[in-house]
């Protein structure tokens, strides 16, 4: 028998299938699958190109090209050490130190609605990711298949949990609190601000140059923040946000100029996803 298409922005995918194939949501993963993989041909080859590359460099910098001026131990992890709850950092570090475990979750969010249709474990890279950052999280990108297309199992699994618009206030609200303390807003002295955030600026830079591990997970910080772009616009053209419209493209720009939070507002405005397509009007949903 024949079964009908998974809808998709530039392919429609018509797949003969056996009549002893399993359920209908198998078979429907099965030719979204098939479309995931056409939509990952052309562009699939530079992208992981980039994404492995960049992880190449990231080991290899840490490995054989760290600055001589970075000290053998790290002052901060003894801090952290001393004082895993409230730990004395700099509130621009801080702020850093706290966002590259949360990027995750906002991978999670743009990543995890395509899991089904991977060869790669999603969670688990997604897990690694919490302790090691783009050290994790670039491989996977580079290995996984780019996928414009909805699950329509999309709504039934684990992923839709990060559908949830409180998780997306959450993490907007905690961003908001931390880009406020790091820029001194909760010091009480507005008059002072400026002052307060140069030289707390001036602080992180003599960390970031002395200190391993500030100097390493800031870095990390930044490649999590752009590396984000890829799965941004295939969570856009998922949900039918991304056509290649100028316009287009400058939304994307305009979410990845605020690390952190540009992301977390995209989260609270995308619309669900269009988990089952023309299908679904004609099964009934």
């Amino acid at each position: 028998m024949y079964l009908g298409f998974c809808s998709g922005a530039n392919l429609n995918s018509l797949v003969r299938l056996a009549p002893g194939d399993r359920g209908l949501g198998h078979r429907k993963r099965i030719i979204c699958k098939a479309q995931a993989d056409d939509d990952s041909r052309s562009p699939g080859i530079a992208r992981k190109v980039i994404a492995l590359g960049t992880w190449g460099s990231l080991v290899s910098y840490a490995a054989f090209f760290k600055p001589s001026s970075l000290q053998d131990t790290s002052p901060v992890v003894e801090e952290l050490l001393k004082n895993p709850l409230l730990p004395d950092l700099n509130p621009i570090y801080f702020a850093i130190f706290l966002f590259i475990p949360s990027y995750v979750l906002l991978y999670a969010a743009t990543l995890l609605p395509a899991w089904r249709i991977q060869k790669w474990p999603t969670s688990v890279f997604l897990a690694l990711a919490t302790a090691i950052g783009p050290g994790a999280l670039l491989p996977y990108l580079g290995l996984r298949n780019y996928a414009t297309q909805p699950d329509p199992d999309f709504t039934k699994g684990k992923e839709s949990f990060m559908e949830n618009r409180w998780i997306a206030a959450s993490l907007t609200a905690a961003g908001v609190g931390l880009y406020a303390n790091a820029f001194g807003l909760f010091d009480g002295r507005m008059e002072m601000v400026d002052f307060i955030f140069i030289a707390r600026w001036m602080d992180y830079a003599n960390q970031f140059r002395i200190d391993p591990l500030v100097h390493l997970s800031s870095i990390d910080f930044v490649v999590l923040w752009l590396a984000f772009i890829d799965p941004l616009v295939e969570d856009m053209r998922r949900r039918r946000m991304f056509t290649g419209d100028p316009q287009d493209y400058l939304t994307v720009a305009l979410i990845m100029t605020i690390p952190f939070l540009g992301p977390c507002f995209y989260l609270l405005a995308r619309p669900e996803a269009d988990t089952f397509g023309p299908e679904k009007s004609k099964t009934g949903g």
